[in-house]
This record gives structure tokens, sequence and C-alpha cells, in this order.
């Protein structure tokens, strides 16, 4: 079955899983007034411009819907799209948005955004109502924005769900900036290798301690659950820090340092490098067989 690439704007949403992002809505295109889509739309706004590609195909009971395989969302070039994109904005509305479009015509949404004065040209527009209008946009421009961020990141549409449901925009931005390695903590199904091909992707350096920190945190962990060690010889996780993930060994030493001194690895010996939750565990395993010999 080949995919179709179909262009409109999300006039409603019907049904939508906070923990899926799975949506079932109403797509308004140049041609429908009212497509029934369905599949994984992640906190895309009402009023979206949106490429959709998919395939048709028609429900026993709800009758034709197009089945969504994947999605952007776009700024409409047309004014048709514009109308839409506009319309279904809170504080602006379809009324509105003709009298908008008919008075500025493409340059509309350029106007909402850099020189929203312009706005009392239009008549029954006071300058308070220019600055909703401008807030409204720029409000809902952002979670746009934030979408074809963490599209062209690669995420896929359950992560960018999960992403959205634990930050919000300016956290997402914050994080990404300072620590994108800072997911794997805060966010569930997030593991070292899902983050740090997203961080890489980002521009993120894999020199960044931040990075060295969380692939140390990793090793360790890696060598515990799928090779049985509770500890890895400092010779050993160097070795993989370099040769694994390209971290320069200068790095390594001071993402080890920091991470002793923040209390998440313990270092026995000369050598011996815990991750401290391995290490009770063992505390905790040799104390209670200590007791039960006891107790024989």
């Amino acid at each position: 079955m080949g995919l179709t690439t179909i262009r409109g704007t999300l006039a409603a949403v019907r049904y939508v899983s906070e923990e899926t992002g799975f949506t079932v809505g109403s797509l308004k295109t140049a041609t429908r007034a009212d497509l029934c889509v369905v599949g994984k739309l992640p906190a895309v706004p009402l009023g979206s411009f949106v490429r959709l590609e998919g395939w048709f195909c028609t429900h026993d009971t709800y009758g034709e819907q197009f089945k969504i395989k994947s999605f952007e969302v776009e700024i409409p070039s047309s004014e048709a799209g514009i109308l839409g994109y506009l319309g279904y904005m809170p504080n602006i509305g379809p009324g509105r948005a003709q009298q908008l479009v008919r008075h500025f015509g493409k340059e509309v949404l350029t106007v909402i955004e850099e020189t929203p004065e312009r706005l009392t040209e239009v008549r029954g527009i006071t300058p308070d109502r220019a600055k909703v209008i401008h807030a409204t946009y720029l409000e809902h421009g952002t979670k746009r924005e934030i979408l074809i961020f963490l599209k062209k990141l690669q995420m896929t549409d359950n992560q960018i769900n999960r992403v959205l449901s634990r930050y919000t925009p300016v956290q997402i931005y914050r994080v990404f900036e300072k620590n994108p390695y800072q997911l794997i903590e805060d966010v569930p199904g997030f593991g070292f290798k899902i983050v740090d091909g997203i961080a890489i992707r980002s521009g993120y350096d894999k020199n960044g301690i931040p990075r060295a920190k969380a692939a140390c945190r990793h090793l360790l962990r890696q060598a515990s659950e799928q090779e049985g060690h509770v500890y890895l010889p400092w010779g050993t996780l160097k070795y993989r820090l370099m040769h694994d993930l390209e971290i320069d060994p200068v790095v390594a030493h001071r993402a080890v340092e920091f991470m002793r001194q923040d209390g998440y690895i313990v270092i026995e010996g000369e050598s011996k490098v815990f991750d401290v939750i391995y290490m009770q565990r063992e505390a905790r395993c040799a104390k209670r067989l200590l007791e039960m010999m006891k107790d024989r």
C-alpha cells in the first residue's frame, strides 16, 4: 500500500491518549472540510498546520479515515492555510482571521509576530487587542517550534510525548542547552543509548562532562546487569569510556572524580569503581549471608 501525503489544519481533536499520544482528530484540507485522521500526534496544538504521511482506509463503524504514519508541523504559506491556522487560535477566531488575511494577505503572520502594532490598521482591533493577538500567536508558535525541534532530532512520537509530559517548552530548550543527559533521570524509558543519540544529533559535545558522567554510570550498570560485575577496575572503565564512547581520557578522569564527589560512585582501594547502588546491594547481601550463617 503506497503512502500518501496530505496537508491541512488540525480543526478538532475528538480523542487523545496522554500516555501514547494516539489521537483521533479532524483535518481541514483544501478539498475536505472534515477528514477524520487517526494516529500519533503528540501534543500538536489545535489549529496547527500539519503535513501527514499515511494512507486512506475505511473503518467498519466510522467510515473513511486517514491513518497517520508520520507528521510534521509546518507554517502555512497559502492564504487558505493561514486562514485556517489563525481561525482556530483562541482570541483570534475565523471572523478576525478573515479580516487579518484580507488586509495583510500572506504577510499577516510576519505582521503579527514582528510588528503587531500594525494590527490596529484593521477595523475593530485596538492596541490592547493587538497585544493579545500577538501573545496568543507567540504561545501557539512556541508549541509548534518545540515539536519541530524534537522531530528534527529524530525522536519517535512516543518519545516526544514523554518529553512534553515531563517538561514545559522552555524547560526542554534549557535541558538541551545545558545537559540533555538529564533526560535519563527525568523521563521514563530514556536510557543512555537513546539519550546519547539524541544529544549528539542536537550537536552536544562528545567530550562534555555531563556525557562523560552519564557514560560512566551507564557502563557500570551495564557491567552489573549484563556481565554480573558489581564494580569495574578503573583501567577497564577508562578503556571503555575512551574506545567505546570516544571520550578523552582527561575528561574521563574528571567525570569520575565529579561522580565520586557527588556520591554517585565509590572508589574502593586504588582501582575498584562501584556504582553506589550496586555497592549498597552487595553490602546488604553480604550482611544477610552473615546473618544466615549465624542462624545456623
